[in-house]
């Protein structure tokens, strides 16, 4: 049954929550004319909200849009919050869960007396901001420790994972905050397929609890397993903020299945020029009365205009081989053209039909796709952008030329001399693909083809040149601390087979090792040795999380107005619980590499070694790896 009720209005039982996501400030922060997008529309956000006098912020990941913002982005974002959620306005929220689960210092920031905080700011991580380091520390936990922001959802253990609430309160209305930081999609897919997650509720008041949820996943299904599907969440949710998809959908849509309505909020910035950045960007009004809420919609006006059209060549009439290159120039010009036209007069009717130039802070974005699939002689797509200086703010990238081409072509690997490979022409390639292909292609003996598809993933997502530099330097240490332990008789065989079987079994015994932890280095702080550990073989590795490592053991939580228990819920496997997350210690294993007859492997370290001091090079070893020099 549906509980959205538009005839909700203000009042003291009614909590009034602005919605935000994926504000990615620091986006493009270098660029002349882009450079400052990201935190002037943030702080129109803030500003909305301190109009709106809302009882609390919500924010649904990727605040920030890297891991280690600049000191600018950190500097206007904590700007911003200062100016609009500090005050001598009271907080009319109460807060009768424990601070423990927001911050490590025990307190909620609006509770904290030496802080004056009138709008108080609930946020989860993203992908773009996640935790990195030793000690697992994101930009939120930055803004959490001054006191701006209450960081929530996070998640220590990915093997032991449990989502509690925070429980505010506000007149009769009750509200139960639920937020999961951004986990790798396909790891938490496994996670709810196989029940190894639980869901706390609180244990008074019955069913009179408002269930928000924020997560930060994929919402479309990009393969079966790369997103978050709406049927794996809780039945007893009622409504779930989604963050990470940037295209804004303005108005909830009903789950029937699970009872509960999704928002996509969508993003405040255009982080690609895509067709679901087209939309106009809002934040959003959330009203909670009871069971009921209502939503209300507030368009952004910061956000920098985007338009965007598409042509097909073939179908404008212009016959490959025939065609001009001064002919085709004129006429993507001329699409180019309209296209400002018409933002020209969007502008002007913003204005009042003023007769003044475009300020550069309202220059707008341009894509024209270009489709073709014969042979056209185009000018560069910089010769034709340079027609549009100082009235586009993309200056680089107006043009996107794609070439279908019906029967199959030599692809990229092909031409670098990797034969019988097969790129798909299609817009459903990824990145994968072509890393499987080349993987399988160039006989990779070392690098796992798993390992390289997460490091290129991250290196894009975070941009981050440095990583898969890393990785690979961190794969070939590790490996040549196996090998120096390899065994080998004097003579060696002069046939290079079975020094390929030992790379294959240490390649084999890598990738089983990172199906249960991937290990890419994420940040220039080198990761504390830990110690080391016997590896199984794959075969007979057992599965490391299992429904019995949740204890039942029930501890009591102290009775006082300012704590609330938690009970089970019959969705959901669910303890009562207080207690800190503990690491749980990796099992032992012990991996053993073979060779032929002519080699014998030893014990090695295994992935958890990977931090100790290394035994220098044996003389058989030195022998390995001149052996490896010779083979291409």
């Amino acid at each position: 049954m549906s509980k959205y009720d538009p005839s909700i209005q203000d009042g003291e039982d009614t909590i009034k929550i602005l919605i935000t996501t994926d504000n990615h400030v620091g986006y493009k922060e270098t660029d002349t004319i882009r450079g400052d997008d990201s935190w002037i529309t943030f702080e129109e956000v803030c500003q909305i909200a301190e109009d709106k006098d809302v009882d609390m912020m919500l924010h649904s990941g990727d605040l920030f849009h890297i891991n280690k913002p600049s000191k600018k982005s950190i500097y206007n974002t904590m700007k911003s919050l200062r100016k609009h959620c500090m005050g001598d306005k009271p907080c009319e929220l109460e807060f009768l869960s424990d601070p423990d689960i927001v911050n490590r210092y025990g307190t909620i920031n609006y509770e904290d007396p030496n802080l004056n905080i009138a709008i108080p700011v609930f946020a989860i991580s993203g992908n773009h901001d996640d935790a990195t380091g030793t000690q697992l520390l994101s930009p939120l936990d930055l803004l959490s420790v001054s006191g701006l922001v209450n960081h929530f959802g996070k998640v220590f253990d990915n093997n032991r994972l449990e989502v509690k609430p925070l429980l505010l309160k506000k007149g009769e209305t009750y509200l139960a905050l639920y937020g999961m930081q951004s986990i790798k999609d396909e790891r938490l897919y496994r996670i709810l397929a196989n029940q190894e997650i639980k869901f706390l509720t609180p244990s008074v008041n019955g069913n009179s609890w408002f269930n928000l949820m924020c997560v930060h996943q994929n919402h479309v299904g990009h393969s079966k397993t790369s997103y978050l599907p709406e049927e794996m969440l809780p039945g007893f949710l009622d409504f779930v903020v989604w963050g990470h998809e940037h295209e804004c959908k303005p108005e909830p849509i009903y789950n029937n299945s699970r009872d509960f309505h999704t928002l996509q909020a969508g993003s405040s910035i255009a982080t690609s020029l895509a067709d679901g950045e087209l939309p106009q960007k809002h934040v959003f009004i959330l009203r909670i009365k009871g069971k009921k809420f209502d939503i209300e919609p507030v368009p952004l006006k910061s956000v920098r205009p985007f338009y965007m059209d598409t042509v097909f060549i073939e179908q404008e009439g212009f016959e490959p081989g025939v065609t001009t290159t001064e002919a085709l120039k004129e006429f993507l010009v001329s699409k180019v053209e309209e296209l400002l036209q018409k933002a020209r007069d969007d502008y002007d009717k913003k204005n009042n039909n003023s007769s003044e130039e475009i300020d550069i802070r309202n220059l707008p974005l341009i894509r024209l796709k270009v489709e073709y699939t014969g042979d056209y002689d185009f000018e560069t797509p910089q010769r034709l952008s340079k027609n549009f200086i100082g009235r586009v703010a993309n200056i680089d990238d107006i043009f996107l030329f794609n070439k279908n081409k019906p029967q199959k072509q030599q692809s990229v690997i092909e031409k670098a001399k990797f034969t019988d490979i097969e790129v798909p022409r299609s817009s459903g390639i990824t990145i994968n693909t072509l890393i499987s292909q080349f993987v399988e292609q160039s006989n990779l003996y070392l690098l796992s083809e798993k390992g390289l598809n997460e490091t290129v993933k991250n290196s894009i997502d975070k941009e981050d040149k440095n990583l898969l530099n890393q990785y690979i330097k961190s794969e070939l240490k590790f490996h040549a601390s196996n090998l120096s332990k390899v065994d080998m008789e004097d003579e060696v065989d002069e046939d290079k087979k079975s020094f390929k079987d030992l790379l294959k079994t240490l390649k084999k015994n890598d990738e089983a090792n990172q199906k249960s932890a991937m290990i890419v280095v994420e940040s220039d702080e080198e990761k504390p040795p830990s110690k080391a550990t016997k590896q199984k073989k794959p075969s007979a590795r057992k599965k490391t999380v299992k429904k019995e490592v949740y204890s039942e053991e029930e501890i009591e939580i102290p009775d006082s107005d300012d704590n609330m228990d938690y009970q089970d819920h019959n969705d959901q496997e669910i303890i009562d619980s207080d207690e800190e997350v503990i690491e749980k210690p990796r099992a032992s294993r012990k991996t053993r590499a073979t060779t032929s007859t002519r080699a014998r492997g030893t014990r090695g370290r295994g992935r958890g070694g990977r931090g100790s001091k290394a035994k220098p090079p044996t003389s058989q070893g030195t022998d390995l790896f001149s052996m490896l020099q010779g083979m291409h």
